[in-house]
């Protein structure tokens, strides 16, 4: 199926790229100043002319280690039941598709870096990707996803933008097609 993308609909998700991007500069900001504090690298300068610093410590960083080890010794396993007697069956056939897919997705690894990206930020978000008949689960990171920031529920958002920096030799060798269009230095 080969469909072609008109210029208004690539004007209108362009336009509310640009304003989701806005909406969300406050939280890449304190997402960033937590990356920060995490790397124990909080500690303020007081006068410059001397280099002067409150005291930093590594108190955080510990605090958040512990739980994420807690984490981990907690790790999830699929608990499928059916909802009605007549409902065995399928949740048994479930009980053992789900744990393989799982295993076979590598979710534990995604779970891993999740985990952490909660103790720091409070949330974590996966991405589960269907391609070449094989399910992916990956955890993505919050400064790399754009959505409307006014909405409870993401699948309410008219558009949602997953980004990622790619090189300009790596698009062209998968789209050799659009060389042309990949040069210079473009921002997101």
């Amino acid at each position: 199926m080969n469909s072609i993308i008109s210029k208004e609909f690539l004007t209108s998700a362009l336009t509310a790229f640009d304003k989701y991007k806005r909406d969300k500069e406050a939280l890449s900001l304190r997402i960033r100043e937590n990356n920060y504090w995490y790397k124990a690298r909080y500690g303020k300068i007081i006068n410059p002319a001397n280099n002067e610093t409150l005291p930093s410590t590594a108190f955080i960083l510990s605090a958040i280690e512990n739980k994420f080890s807690d984490a981990l010794d907690s790790f999830p396993v699929p608990n499928i039941l059916g909802r009605t007697p007549g409902n065995e069956n399928i949740s048994e056939v479930l009980s053992k598709i789900v744990p393989t897919q799982l295993e076979l997705s590598d979710f534990k690894n995604a779970y891993k870096i999740n985990w952490r990206r909660k103790l720091k930020h409070g949330t974590g978000i996966y991405g589960i990707f269907y391609a070449d008949n094989k399910i992916t689960v990956k955890a993505l990171s919050i400064l790399n996803v754009y959505c409307d920031m006014h909405v409870n529920d993401v699948q309410q958002s008219q558009f949602l933008f997953i980004v990622n920096a790619v090189s300009n030799k790596k698009l062209i060798t998968e789209y050799p097609q659009y060389a042309q269009l990949f040069s210079g230095n473009t921002s997101v």
